[in-house]
């Protein structure tokens, strides 16, 4: 467990405990409150994440994976973690209408993207069988 995670926990538990005090008289500025914490906590992580980015494309090379489907992969993986962020934001903001969509949203966006993958994991199988 690195340092950063003591920040980033010390960090969002003071943004929720102050969203909670100040959602009763304006919960709008709760909302900001929650954006901005969660829009640092990504910061911290953004080294790590180039990070792990670099490891997988070294791991892709070494195991003979095309590129193409690794940046697939990375990109649905983006997709999950925004839409998410995304829909959680809306809940916090009451409107669980919006963050429903933003959810349906992701999901077919990481469907169109992931076609290619499932369409040559399908080839693959399929010329297994003669």
């Amino acid at each position: 467990m690195t340092p950063d995670i003591y920040k980033i926990v010390i960090a969002a538990v003071i943004a929720a405990v102050l969203a909670a005090i100040v959602k009763k008289d304006n919960p709008v500025f709760a909302v900001f409150v929650v954006t901005a914490t969660s829009a640092v906590i990504l910061i911290v992580i953004m080294p790590q994440l180039t990070t792990v980015f670099s490891i997988l494309n070294e791991i892709g090379g070494e195991i003979g994976v095309a590129q193409e489907y690794i940046l697939m992969v990375l990109k649905i993986v983006g997709i999950a973690y925004i839409a998410e962020f995304g829909a959680q934001l809306c809940a916090d903001a009451g409107e669980t209408a919006l963050a429903a969509n933003v959810g349906v949203a992701g999901k077919v966006l990481i469907m169109g993207i992931s076609a290619p993958i499932v369409l040559s994991l399908l080839n693959q199988i399929l010329g297994m069988f003669p």
